[in-house]
């Protein structure tokens, strides 16, 4: 299947028909395409094989008319954060590079490979301000950040507001190693030794004395003194003169590097004191012909530095007072250090700043150190350490450098003063935190005594953990509270922790230590610990505004896993199978007709496209593709008006589309562009789902098969029946005609789902974020429909009435995958709760199956999508029995089956993305228990105290579950690594277990691409049995509370007897499968043995996902799956 996205409006189209196939691409395609109505009247048409990425680069070497460029981009001057240390420009980077990123489960910064790519940059970019720093970017490009609740999510630049919060980098830390420096050649002289100097002595005796000797060798008389009275070295031309003239040998003589007692000393690779020095004649210091300067207000401060040029480079330097200025100078008169420091500091100045980050931590302390010393300064009044600099790259490396050690900084920029004869701009970077002043006093430090003093007396005044502009815990106060009122925690506890805000870091330190020993509390306290240990921070956005763009290029990195990066230090967001024909450019949408001037993209299948093929054929018509939907261009191309598109009207296009679909035979949504009729956009929908989608006023409109393609750009959609045609014109609100010809006025819908949930939020793919989502689906479906006083509500969004209800005689579920093993589930529940006989079918099997469908019979469809072709087609077969009742358990709004039903219940579970379906699965489970309940009640099989206490262990479920998945995780990712490499797998379970076998097989298999068979454990002796040995492994649910607990362990014993290493979901404290297992996964007790489903159903979902993602699959689109099965 594959996803479809039109739009017509004035905004630049191209990203939006990308941003619009990303959300889609849950769809499963294997190629992709888009076509966009160029300003010049041109079908610009570009296809790929592959995923959405690959569309988007082939966009990026190859922008479309008509469109900007695509988003996700940096500007060149961002500082990426790379493993190794450095910190290097966006526009540096070489093609493929190592990034730190954020693990959204452990909110540690790890390292990860990243691809580089660069765009054209759009007229405009989006600046970013927090305290922190600043980031400069297009506006498609996304940031993360965290809602009130503490959840990470995604926003694109130009929706963040002030007063969102961003993510920053707390620590990060790499091995580093020294800088090696460039070498720099200076005149050769030697030290004569006693020897030498003794052969030097006789050949003057020998001559006739110095004058003598001097004219022989060709030197002055006073160099040959100086050579007597042992006051110089040697020049190298000179030692050579001697030896030659005289014909002497000198034994002895050493090379040295200066003519005077001094020998300069030029380091090869970088030391703590050298990268101090340099640090300090970086931020202020003075590189002269013949030495260096170094002036500061303290002279001990020059000292230090006398003491370091002495130590490091043997160069003694001189310092002396400046009169009239409260200054001193430093001078180190040495030619070759001054040459050296040209070279590798003067010279290579950028490329230096770059190799610094991936220094040794000691020597990154001395640099910083330097920078200090030279343009350091701590503010006592505001109680801030502060460094202010006219480089401000060289201010912005060093806020990074300085997050080795711990030591957060903000930044602030100031405007150049025009009363200045040489105004610049300026940065400012100040450290205000009381921990960061410890870091900073303890790694770093100042050599000034004056500025140690300032230093300490400032900490003096500092408070613990008490920061307004920065947060650990980003979760404000009111949600915590309700949090813990929720949990049982009493109002008057709460009382220090009133407020609209939130908490300081020493507010939530004495948070923790009021409510440790709280077991309700445990949840909250748990979350806080981990962001107290978490590698970020949290602050609030201060401005956004636009910019103009320098027209320079803008990056764009792809993360593998993690999917994000910290640009200037700030966490940023990085970057279908076909039904007929293999994946290929040629089968990939958008198909056109002979002339290429209709173009359409199509989903469905058309069941009579060879007899069409053939006939279009025979008139000439040639194709391109294996598709069936390329013969739906040629079709529209032979019954399109033959006008220019100005003057073709509304009525032309539909007679033309009516001619079309009387040859179709199948199910399809077809969206179709022309060039003869203009500046038009026409979709079609039959037994396949269409939505349009409502923009601003009149100037823009949204066509699409799915709603999360809309969600960026509009909540208020329009659902497409059957057999209707929409018609998209400039200055025009959509227009939904019927078959017929005849006006259709629907209004638009709110669709109450976030954009942000169809983002990955930071997890590595949608399945884990979804299986995490699990519990809050399961949550937002049961409430305000439990308990008696919401039974009317509940059977009136099922349209049934208490005494239809009473008068049921059955139930009937019908569904396919995920959804049929919830309807198994559904089985249980109304036989024991409802009295009510209930069998669940698989749709495509009861379509076929001549069942008798009884009056008084309950209907139930269930579907994710409320589009799946088979249920959709059972349920209407059922339908047909007069006296049956129709009821669906459907997620998706509007869609075909909700328009099938005569009532629904609603799964608030928001868009499911990866293929395997998780948290509807927890949803649909969620509705057949309130449903189950809810009859009971009705008709008398329950007590109003069995109902009341099945429905509070039923509330008390997602907070169970909650707990599971949290402590599962990491078990059974470990598990899973012991066994991805198995060969297959058989899932055990009785009773309510048994379709959770079945799920948990269903989904190994389809993401793990692994053998498993989930079966019933009586009835593994019929069969079975046979498969089990030390290579079979045996995933089995086995909760103690449950009926068949002991004839299940009876079971497990026979596998281990063969020799099965056997998988245990077990109740937490029970032991009684300890000798039995190889590994038990316990889970806490769900109360009712009808609930642990819920909780069993959780370790089979991590344990697929784990394998699958172990074995480097692609684990929300796996191979040959769509999330939406709308053809049969």
């Amino acid at each position: 299947m594959c996803g479809i996205v039109g739009y017509l409006g004035k905004r630049q189209a191209g990203p939006i028909l990308l941003e619009g196939l990303k959300r889609l691409e849950y769809r499963g395609y294997d190629s992709a395409g888009i076509c966009v109505f160029s300003p010049n009247g041109k079908l610009d048409i570009v296809r790929v094989v592959g995923k959405i990425s690959g569309l988007e680069q082939r966009l990026s070497e190859r922008p479309v008319a008509g469109s900007c460029a695509l988003g996700h981009c940096l500007s060149a001057d961002t500082l990426i954060q790379l493993a190794d240390g450095r910190s290097v420009r966006a526009d540096s980077l070489g093609d493929v590079c190592t990034v730190l990123a954020l693990d959204p489960q452990s909110l540690r910064i790890v390292p990860h490979q990243a691809k580089v790519w660069s765009h054209p940059a759009p007229e405009e970019l989006i600046e970013i301000r927090i305290p922190f720093g600043k980031l400069v970017c297009t506006p498609e490009h996304r940031l993360f950040f965290t809602d009130s609740e503490g959840n990470l999510t995604a926003k694109r630049a130009e929706e963040i507001e002030p007063g969102d919060i961003l993510l920053h980098a707390r620590s990060w830390d790499c091995e580093g190693a020294p800088i090696k420096f460039q070498p720099v050649p200076l005149s050769r002289y030697y030290r004569l030794g006693p020897l030498s100097r003794g052969i030097i002595k006789e050949a003057l005796l020998h001559h006739g004395g110095g004058r003598r000797v001097a004219e022989m060798a060709g030197v002055s008389t006073s160099m040959m003194e100086h050579i007597r009275d042992e006051s110089r070295n040697v020049a190298e031309p000179l030692l050579n003169q001697l030896k030659e003239s005289l014909g002497l040998n000198l034994p002895d003589a050493e090379p040295v590097d200066s003519r005077h007692g001094s020998f300069v000393h030029l380091p090869q690779s970088s030391e703590p004191g050298v990268m101090q020095f340099i640090g300090y004649l970086m931020g202020d210091g003075h590189i002269g012909r013949r030495g260096l300067r170094f002036k500061d207000p303290d002279g001990d401060t020059l000292e230090v530095y006398r003491n370091l040029a002495q130590k490091h480079f043997n160069v003694r330097g001189r310092i002396a007072s400046i009169p009239q200025v409260k200054a001193y100078l430093l001078e180190m008169n040495s030619f070759g250090l001054a040459q050296w420091m040209r070279v590798n500091v003067a010279q290579r100045r950028s490329e230096l700043m770059e190799k610094a980050g991936g220094l040794p931590g000691d020597h990154l302390a001395g640099l910083l150190r330097g920078l200090f010393d030279a343009e350091g300064y701590v503010a006592r009044s505001a109680g801030q350490i502060g460094l202010t600099m006219i480089n401000l790259e060289l201010v912005r490396q060093i806020q990074g450098w300085l997050l080795r050690f711990g030591i957060l900084t903000s930044l602030r920029e100031s405007q150049p003063d025009r009363s200045h004869r040489r105004p610049s701009t300026s940065m400012t970077l100040l450290i205000s935190r009381r921990d960061s002043f410890v870091a900073f006093r303890d790694a770093i430090g100042f050599s000034s005594y004056r500025k140690c003093r300032q230093l300490d007396h400032a900490l003096k005044g500092k408070r613990n953990g008490f920061y307004l502009s920065s947060w650990a815990v980003p979760i404000k106060k009111p949600i915590i509270k309700t949090k813990m009122l929720d949990a049982g925690i009493k109002k008057s506890a709460l009382r220090p922790f009133d407020g609209e805000g939130r908490l300081s870091d020493g507010q939530v330190e004495k948070f923790i230590e009021a409510f440790k020993n709280e077991p309700q509390a445990r949840e909250t306290i748990g979350r806080m610990r981990r962001f107290l240990a978490a590698d970020v921070r949290h602050q609030e956005v201060v401005s956004v505004r636009r910019i103009s763009s320098n027209g320079k290029p803008v990056y764009d990195l792809e993360v593998e896993e993690f999917e994000n990066f910290f640009a200037n230090g700030i966490l940023s967001h990085n970057s279908r199978w076909a039904t007929h024909g293999r994946p290929s450019e040629e089968n990939a949408h958008p198909h056109t007709d002979c002339s290429g001037e209709t173009v359409l993209v199509h989903n469905g299948i058309i069941e009579n496209y060879l007899e069409l093929k053939e006939e279009l054929l025979k008139r000439k018509h040639a194709f391109r593709s294996e598709t069936d939907t390329e013969v739906l261009a040629h079709l529209f191309e032979e019954e399109m008006p033959k006008k220019e598109g100005v003057n073709v009207s509304d009525r032309d296009v539909l007679k033309a589309v009516g001619r079309v679909l009387k040859k179709l035979r199948g199910a399809y949504a077809l969206v179709v562009m022309s060039k003869s009729w203009g500046r038009r956009i026409v979709g079609i929908r039959k037994d396949c789902p269409l939505v349009v989608g409502v923009g601003q006023g009149r100037d823009e409109s949204f066509l699409a098969s799915d709603i999360p393609a809309l969600l960026p750009f509009t909540k208020k959609v329009v659902f497409v029946e059957d057999n209707e045609v929409v018609l998209l014109a400039e200055h025009q609100p959509p227009k939904i005609f019927s078959a017929s010809g005849a006006p259709v006025r629907r209004a638009p819908q709110d669709v109450p789902w976030d954009p942000l949930m169809a983002e990955k939020g930071g997890f590595k793919h949608f399945m884990l974020k979804e299986i995490h989502e699990g519990p809050r689906s399961f949550e937002d479906t049961l409430r305000a429909r439990a308990y008696d006083e919401n039974l009317d509500s509940l059977l009136q969004e099922v349209s049934l009435t208490k005494a239809r209800v009473r008068s049921l005689r059955r139930v009937q579920f019908l569904a396919c995958g995920t959804a049929f093993h919830a309807g198994l589930i559904g089985e249980y529940l109304f036989e024991k709760w409802a009295g009510l006989p209930a069998r669940a079918e698989i749709a495509s099997e009861f379509r076929y199956a001549s069942r008798n469908v009884e009056p008084g019979t309950l209907a139930v469809a269930i579907s994710q999508s409320g589009e799946t072709a088979d249920t959709i087609a059972a349920l209407r077969l059922a339908a047909q029995t007069k006296g049956v009742a129709t009821t669906g358990i459907i997620n998706q709004i509007g869609s075909t089956l909700t328009r099938q039903v005569k009532g629904t219940l609603y799964t608030r579970c928001g868009p499911e993305i990866g293929v395997a379906s998780t948290k509807a699965f927890m949803a649909q489970l969620a509705s057949l228990y309130l449903l189950a309940l809810g009859f009971g009640r009705v008709r008398g099989t329950l007590s109003a105290k069995a109902f009341r206490a099945l429905t509070h262990d039923l509330l008390e479920l997602p907070n169970k579950l909650r707990s599971a998945i949290s402590h599962l995780d990491p078990a059974v990712a470990e598990l899973a690594r012991e066994f991805q490499e198995a060969k297959g797998f058989l899932y055990l379970g009785r009773h309510m277990m048994y379709p959770i076998a079945l799920e948990g097989a269903l989904k190994l298999k389809e993401i793990s691409y692994i053998h498993a068979e989930g079966y019933a454990a009586g009835e593994m002796k019929h069969g079975p049995i046979a498969l089990i040995d030390k290579d079979m492994p045996v995933f089995s649910f086995c909760p103690k509370n449950s009926s068949v607990y002991e004839k299940t362990r009876s079971n497990l014993e026979e596998a281990k007897a063969r020799g099965a290493r056997i998988l245990a979901v077990i109740t937490q404290g029970d032991h009684g499968l300890d000798k039995l297992s190889h590994r038990n996964l316990a889970v806490a007790g769900a109360g009712h043995e009808f609930f642990e489903p819920v909780l069993a159903v959780a370790a089979a979902q991590l344990f697929a996902y784990h394998v699958a993602n172990l074995k480097g699959l692609d684990v929300d689109q796996p191979r040959n799956l769509a999330k939406s099965v709308t053809v049969e």
